[in-house]
Parts: C-alpha cells; sequence; structure tokens
C-alpha cells in the first residue's frame, strides 16, 4: 500500500463508509479492511487459502444507524424518512407541510436533537 495505512486506519475508513465503492457495502468493507493489512510476526509469512466471504450488505436504516455511530451524522436520507408513513399515521406532520399551518394552528412533530444548549438553562 502506497498509503502506508494500518489497520486502525483501515477499520476507520470502512467503519465510516468511505470504502464502499471498492467493497460494495459497508460489511464488505470492514471484513476487507481486517484482512488487508498483514500481521506483524505471527501469521507474517502464513498463506491462507480461503473461499471468499460475500456478507449481506447492510439495510439502509443499518447504515444510517452506523454513519452516526462513526461519523456523527449521514449523508443518506433523513432518520425520519425511514419511519415516515409510521408517522403519517400517528399523525405527525412533516416539517414542509408544518410551514403552512397558521400561527396557533395546533400540530404533531417530531425530530432529532442535533444540538444541545449549553449551559442547559439561563441560569447554568
Amino acid at each position: 500500500m502506497r498509503a502506508q495505512l494500518d489497520a486502525g486506519d483501515m477499520k476507520a475508513l470502512a467503519s465510516a463508509n468511505a470504502l464502499v465503492t471498492l467493497t460494495g457495502n459497508r460489511r464488505m468493507a470492514m471484513w476487507d479492511a481486517a484482512a488487508s493489512v498483514p500481521e506483524r510476526d505471527l501469521m507474517r509469512a502464513t498463506t491462507l487459502a480461503e473461499p471468499v466471504l460475500e456478507l449481506a450488505p447492510p439495510t439502509e436504516a443499518d447504515d444510517i444507524v452506523a454513519d452516526y455511530r462513526h461519523v456523527g451524522l449521514t449523508l443518506g436520507r433523513h432518520p425520519l424518512a425511514l419511519l415516515r408513513e409510521r408517522l403519517n399515521k400517528m399523525r405527525f406532520v412533516p416539517s414542509d407541510i408544518l410551514n403552512t399551518f397558521s400561527d396557533g394552528q395546533l400540530a404533531r412533530g417530531c425530530g432529532i436533537v442535533t444540538v444541545r444548549q449549553r449551559p442547559e438553562t439561563a441560569k447554568g
């Protein structure tokens, strides 16, 4: 490898879904990253003959959860998009429709906390 990446670097890239174009999905990237950096001592001279492992791709929800866990954000769909049908049945209103409501009109809404105020109150 020209970049001289170690196992930790490869795992970080795979966890952040940065290797998906090389492997097809995050799970295969994690597997391939673990195998791409040869062990230093015990396994160095060993040659392995194993069949190619095909891991099932993660679901969209799995990818979104992993993105938030490893990177703190996702470039995919908003997490609530996966729940929209269920939220509509519970009469939660999407933000684009809330924008059409008049002042004082009652509505149900939900979302994700992205930033917490510090200090929590004006008095600390």
